[in-house]
């Protein structure tokens, strides 16, 4: 069983929103209002009575992943993946594993784990059924992979001579696993890559206290501690050309958790955290604008946001959207594409596409100012797991 101790992430609390702005775009003289697309309502899989998206919801070019249950499936939970051609969910429990789930997706591929009698193994799919691939490693115990991107998958797995998560590296197959851990670290994580660097965190601590939010290029050598002063806590979440997004709390933001974004050391970091939300949590990066969640009160309701490099440069996406969706969360940006996910009256649960302008003929405007708009190439969304235990269940 893996372990390590690293708190989990808030879910979606399904409760009424308050819409805060409206988002404008300035093209010439004209307005364009930043639109959104309802790509379809998550549904449940033949013979499974609940199916969900992961505690952190993966999502990328309209593809979900998650996991969920039922009769069909013995009462064990299965790995679920839904696309627009699917919405309803397919089965992708491989063969050899009673459980499994799956945690992100870049959209053509999806990690996840899966559990055989005694053991969880980091598990590598393309679409289906049979063409998961087993990622555990030698010299491992357990392992679970939380992140794709490019040809990189990452995640974590108990080598067999201890009992702490190191943060591990593939490239498609088992024999490729590089053990991330960082000198002066007993436990970590990685959660996503962009193809060439690595982000997640680390501890000292054997229960995962006080973490710290890294970043790799590849080998456990090449860490760099990215907790910023006055935070005692820290996560990164997202990679993308030279920026990396998570979370953190500490004196600095009152201990309460608020985005970060950090371009490659611990002294850049900028906190995101937008006035009149009292918690907020960074998800992605396309190395221009920022994109994730924020919550007006401790226990209020989700509002997807976004960023442009600054805590007063952001908008609340939660406004795009109308009075039928309490709820939403903004996982991904590629080029003027932001993915997420809303919850309607009714508790359902949708993927949403927020489409921004193309780049070129406008400049964003954000509170607090105007930020242009650019193309820049991008990956795939590499999944970002949830920010909970590792206990697969």
């Amino acid at each position: 069983m893996l372990t390590t101790g690293i708190r989990g992430r808030r879910r979606i609390n399904p409760a009424s929103a308050v819409a805060m702005m409206i988002i404008v775009l300035l093209a010439g003289s004209a307005r364009a209002a930043i639109t959104y697309t309802d790509l379809y309502t998550l549904g449940t899989p033949s013979g499974f009575d609940f199916a969900g998206p992961a505690g952190f919801n993966p999502i990328a070019g309209g593809q979900v992943v998650g996991y969920g249950s039922g009769t069909g499936t013995g009462g064990n939970n299965h790995a679920v993946l839904w696309t627009p051609a699917v919405p309803g969910g397919t089965d992708l429990n491989p063969a050899g594993f009673t459980s499994s789930r799956m945690s992100g997706t870049s959209g053509a591929q999806q990690v996840g784990e899966g559990q055989t009698s005694s053991q969880n193994h980091a598990l590598l799919w393309s679409g289906t059924t049979a063409s998961a691939v087993d990622l555990n490693p030698a010299g491992f115990d357990d392992s679970r992979a939380e992140g794709v991107g490019g040809t990189q998958q990452v995640g974590f797995g108990t080598p067999t001579s201890g009992t702490l998560a190191h943060a591990l590296l593939w490239t498609g197959t088992s024999a490729s696993a590089v053990d991330l851990n960082p000198a002066g670290f007993i436990v970590s994580r990685s959660l996503d890559t962009s193809g060439t660097q690595q982000v997640g965190s680390a501890s000292a601590s054997p229960t995962g206290d006080n973490e710290h939010a890294m970043l790799w290029s590849g080998t456990a050598a090449s860490a760099v501690d990215l907790n910023p002063a006055g935070f005692d806590v820290s996560l990164a979440s997202g990679v993308r050309n030279t920026q990396q997004v998570g979370s953190g709390s500490g004196s600095a933001s009152s201990f309460n958790t608020h985005a970060l974004l950090w371009t490659g050391s611990a002294a850049s970091a900028i906190d995101l955290n937008p006035a009149g939300f009292v918690i907020s949590e960074a998800y992605g990066t396309s190395g221009t604008f920022q994109v994730g969640v924020g919550y007006h009160t401790i226990a209020g309701s989700a509002h997807a946001l976004l960023w442009g490099g600054s805590a007063s440069v952001f908008s609340d996406l939660q406004s795009v959207l109308p009075p039928s969706f309490t709820d939403s969360i903004a996982y991904s940006i590629n080029g003027s594409t932001v993915y997420g996910e809303a919850i309607d009256t009714d508790g359902n649960t949708h993927a949403i596409v927020w489409s921004l302008p193309e780049p070129g003929s406008a400049c964003i405007i954000l509170a607090g100012g105007c930020t242009a708009l650019l193309r820049r190439p991008q990956r795939g969304w590499r999944g970002h797991r949830e920010m909970r235990d590792s206990h697969l269940s």
